[in-house]
């Protein structure tokens, strides 16, 4: 006897009316089978912008310039 999972449609009726949307609103952001792939589409390419924003950003360090930095703190103590 499988058991019931699915809310019943008071219990939606009210959640949606608790949080101010109604059932269109409710549904527009939540991605459907159809739309799952644009979704994660535009997903993948905010993550690209984002690691090329931080590449940029990132200071690149050679061996020489780690060593002078350690020495530098060293002298500190």
């Amino acid at each position: 006897m499988p058991e019931e999972s699915s809310i019943s449609e008071e219990d939606l009726e009210k959640a949606l009316k608790d949080a101010g949307m109604t059932e269109e609103e409710f549904s527009d952001q939540v991605p459907s089978q159809q739309t799952e792939p644009q979704f994660l589409k535009a997903n993948e390419q905010k993550y690209k912008d984002l690691n090329e924003l931080t590449k940029e950003k990132a200071p690149v360090l050679d061996q020489d310039e780690i060593d002078r930095l350690l020495a530098e703190l060293s002298k500190g103590d």
